[in-house]
């Protein structure tokens, strides 16, 4: 049965945080790995609103969030400027003189 809250912390870097229940019961445990990866929680913020679905973690005795979705949650939204590695604005890869900057040797690439 699926279940809504707000995020009351989430480390990007870290890939984790928690979620405190609208029914005001105990904070859930949400991780990046157990609903669709890094890149699905990117724009995730504190305060953001979400549903999820609670699930028992039997090895803990606690409650984790999967199948996490909200405004903020998931790819698809929005567009952006340029396109990929060295796309956009700015010096891209192999755009200037001199060396690589992306390589810590100075050289172009290659052998």
């Amino acid at each position: 049965m699926a279940a809504s809250g707000t995020f009351k912390t989430f480390f990007h870097e870290k890939g984790w945080g928690f979620i405190t229940p609208d029914d005001g019961s105990e904070d859930v445990f949400v991780h990046v790995k157990e609903n669709g990866g890094d890149d699905m929680f990117a724009q995730v913020q504190v305060g953001d609103v979400c549903t999820y679905d609670p699930q028992y973690e039997d090895r803990k005795g606690k409650w984790k969030a999967v199948n996490v979705t909200g405004p903020t949650i998931g790819g698809g939204g929005g567009g952006s400027c340029g396109g990929g590695y060295g796309g956009g604005y700015g010096k891209g890869k192999g755009g200037g003189k001199g060396g690589d900057r992306y390589s810590p040797y100075g050289g172009k690439g290659g052998w």
